[in-house]
């Protein structure tokens, strides 16, 4: 939200709107098209048209009295503290969600400023939603978000081995190859950390073919303290216009 997207214009307001419109907090706040509203502790005690229409309400007069931490997105914890805390976000606005009466979901940018001259608890909120193609780009960014915590914290080793190279491990596979942490896995060629019988080598094409076959294959891995490791192993083929790349699911086997 730029500093002067939501700039007023009042003498080209009061033309338009003619001599009722007399420039008061009211007036300035249905002017915007954002949401716009006034907040003492938390509970919302004025707020203008649009912000009413975002929140899917009917009318003003509804939302008078409701907290507005209500309309904020359970995950969003830290944006909640901000609100009952009387915190501030007035050097710039903050991504997040908000959440209708009808339980929909908008995207919005939300900016909050405290409003002392009016009084201690107070602060006013403006909410500006974000275009289309940026809400869907962070709907797209959550998934990642949810998925790479997935990965991250799932019991069976996954890692990524680009042109034989790891270049992830999640936590389990940290753990299975006795590892300190994950730079002492990422960055090395995957074939330093099997074992494979004499006579045998671990290059693309053998990956590829492992990849291109996808059913689970008895496999041996080396610990970084060098003891073997028995495991079932999946590799699955990920499609690239440069490189190979290849990811790798393995459960410990006894």
């Amino acid at each position: 939200m730029e500093p002067g997207d939501n700039v007023i214009d009042l003498a080209r307001e009061r033309r338009r709107r003619g001599p009722r419109f007399d420039g008061g907090l009211m007036d300035i706040l249905e002017v915007s098209r954002d949401l716009v509203c006034l907040c003492r502790a938390g509970a919302i005690t004025a707020i203008n048209g649009a912000g009413a229409r975002m929140l899917g309400a009917d009318t003003t007069e509804e939302l008078v009295g409701r907290r507005m931490d209500e309309f904020l997105v359970p995950e969003y914890g830290s944006m909640l503290k901000l609100f009952l805390s009387g915190m501030a976000s007035e050097d710039k606005a903050v991504p997040t969600r908000i959440q209708a009466l009808d339980k929909t979901a908008k995207a919005v940018e939300m900016q909050v400023f405290r409003a002392r001259e009016i009084a201690p608890d107070a602060t006013v909120v403006v909410c500006r939603e974000l275009a289309v193609e940026v809400a869907a780009a962070e709907r797209l960014h959550e998934t990642d978000l949810c998925f790479r915590l997935l990965v991250d914290n799932g019991m069976n080793l996954a890692c990524q081995i680009h042109d034989g190279v790891v270049r992830y491990v999640n936590r389990a596979g940290v753990a299975l190859w006795r590892a300190s942490g994950p730079d002492q896995v990422v960055g090395r060629p995957f074939a330093e950390l099997v074992q494979l019988p004499d006579g045998l080598s671990l290059d693309a094409d053998t990956l590829r073919a492992l990849a291109e076959d996808g059913r689970p294959v008895p496999f041996m891995l080396l610990g970084v303290d060098k003891v073997p490791i028995r495991v079932q192993a999946r590799f699955t083929l990920v499609p690239l216009s440069q490189g190979l790349e290849v990811m790798v699911e393995a459960v410990a086997v006894s």
